[in-house]
């Protein structure tokens, strides 16, 4: 007598499910790993934009600077210190400096802020006094700024470096990328030694 073998045994059926579910992990983990590098690249790159355009900005402003340290004395022209750059700039074009503009990081908003015409009693390149008002909308430059520093690297240079972080609030992580960058800015009408 003949069986009919067209039945699928419990074996037969447990071995396809194991199949199955090790097929479908594996795909759902290639999703995974691969959507949250596309996120911390993504993150990664929009900071970096950020930091870029910062640094665009002050490369720009920078190159209306104007003045002579060695004849009009130290801090005549920039004045930099742990979160301020401040520079003075000829806005008639007459040759001699008239208005002193700056760049402010402000740690609890963790963003750069610019000033566009600074003012001081006593000393106009500490811009305790910016037109519009410092934090406003109208003068931030970047935001996610963690770090921020301004030196002097030459008779005509400033040398920029900046810091930003995904999340500026928590520590560096994959998925709280930081970005660091340096760029030397070049002022042609500047000497300062």
């Amino acid at each position: 007598m003949r069986t009919n073998s067209n039945a699928v045994t419990l074996i037969e059926l447990l071995v396809a499910l194991i199949l199955l579910g090790v097929i479908v992990l594996g795909l759902s983990s290639l999703d995974i790993f691969s959507r949250f590098h596309v996120i911390s690249a993504d993150r990664r790159a929009k900071i970096q934009n950020e930091v870029s355009l910062a640094i665009e900005h002050m490369t720009k402003e920078l190159a209306d600077a104007t003045g002579n340290e060695v004849a009009q004395g130290t801090d005549a022209v920039i004045v930099t210190n742990a979160t301020q750059l401040s520079f003075n700039v000829d806005t008639n074009q007459d040759g001699i400096a008239d208005l002193w503009r700056a760049y402010r990081r402000d740690a609890a908003s963790s963003q750069i802020w610019y000033c566009p015409a600074c003012s001081d009693p006593v000393n106009p390149y500490l811009c305790s006094s910016c037109t519009p008002a410092w934090g406003s909308q109208n003068n931030t430059v970047a935001n996610n700024i963690v770090s921020f520093s301004a030196t002097e690297s030459g008779s005509s240079f400033i040398t920029v470096n900046i810091g930003a972080r995904w999340n500026p609030s928590t520590a560096e992580s994959s998925d709280n990328p930081v970005v660091n960058m340096s760029a030397n800015l070049f002022m042609p009408s500047v000497s300062t030694n």
